[in-house]
């Protein structure tokens, strides 16, 4: 079976599902069930439908996902999430990387390190927005105060 999955993010939610059913319309996947998930990116993936989604997939089936914050905010997150995805030997499509990741144990360590290389690209890219809002919302907290 195709599942495709879309977390809560910054109000986009409508937007990532619309993506993953072009994606999987576009790749000739029939998508039999679309997952939008209530619970936000921060909170970690086992808490989450995508674990309940995870545990109902079987061998071969795949999911289309947007990009690696859909899972979880950090690389480790990422991984273990990966890690089971492996046990399952389940597809992960990533559709902002034009990625898929193919859960077997012989995975190609040249994909492997391709696809971690995006991940983490976005992940720093990431954690400097998030630097950059912390520095406004003290300047502005700030200037109220004075």
């Amino acid at each position: 079976m195709i599942y495709g999955y879309a977390a809560r993010s910054f109000n986009l939610q409508e937007q990532i599902a619309d993506e993953v059913k072009r994606y999987a319309r576009n790749h000739g996947l029939p998508l039999q069930e679309m997952v939008q998930d209530q619970a936000g990116q921060k909170v970690k993936w086992q808490y989450r439908h995508l674990a309940t989604l995870l545990r109902q997939m079987q061998d071969g089936d795949s999911l289309i996902i947007y990009e690696a914050a859909d899972i979880g905010l950090d690389f480790e997150q990422v991984a273990k999430f990966l890690g089971k995805v492996v046990d399952k030997e389940i597809k992960v499509h990533f559709i902002k990387y034009d990625k898929i990741f193919y859960g077997t144990k012989h995975l190609p360590t040249d994909e492997l390190i391709d696809l971690m290389r995006h991940i983490e690209s976005d992940f720093i890219a990431l954690a400097a927005v998030c630097n950059e809002l912390a520095k406004f919302s003290v300047t502005k907290s700030k200037r109220i105060k004075i």
